[in-house]
């Protein structure tokens, strides 16, 4: 499981130690806890899989709470957010809003920004009040205390002054390793001799 996913799991659980966003499942005694991920489904940013990975993280934390006895289960909600932003950002809310979600995986820096851009609006009934962690966006603005932008809600989403956004890039190591392990069988090449 990636960093975005463990982030998201680990903002959640202390969420529902505190009673915040849960709900009663019809699991018998068990609390839900309803996360949300506006990913790429439909358009050009994503791989269409993304949907998966993260009803796949929620099944895996579920198994593993179900093993240590917990009585905390995830429900993952998922909605597509089309690679457009102004679409991520109104499935976002709606995920927060109508079901109930405490946290979000977002997908791509434009997307990111969008949503974000809620949480720091001059409007606070806009603002969505709940950690988001992004998959892609690898702007490097975010995050950044001297991040600049012309909009000035830009710029503050950017620099995430009150640490609402946390974002991760995939790394590639592990595919490569098996990747040049794959490559050294074929060729008969040793890994003494790799380089």
């Amino acid at each position: 499981m990636n960093q975005s996913w463990q982030r998201i799991f680990g903002c959640a659980v202390v969420l529902a130690g505190v009673g915040c966003g849960t709900e009663q499942s019809d699991e018998g005694d068990t609390t839900s806890i309803v996360l949300g991920a506006v990913v790429d489904q439909s358009g050009a940013a994503g791989p269409g899989t993304w949907a998966d990975a993260a009803r796949l993280a929620a099944s895996q934390m579920n198994d593993a709470l179900a093993q240590a006895g917990s009585q905390i289960r995830f429900r993952m909600v998922v909605s597509d957010s089309t690679n457009v932003p102004s679409v991520a950002a109104e499935r976002a809310e709606n995920l927060v809003r109508s079901e109930g979600a405490v946290g979000l995986v977002l997908d791509t820096s434009q997307d990111a920004l969008a949503v974000v851009q809620l949480q720091y609006d001059d409007d606070a009934a806009n603002h969505l009040n709940v950690p988001m962690a992004s998959l892609v966006a690898t702007s490097p603005s975010f995050g950044s205390p001297d991040a600049e932008h012309p909009d000035p809600v830009a710029q503050a989403a950017f620099r995430d002054a009150d640490g609402w956004h946390f974002r991760t890039s995939m790394s590639s190591a592990p595919q490569g390793i098996v990747l040049t392990r794959i490559l050294q069988d074929l060729g008969g090449t040793s890994t003494k001799t790799a380089r």
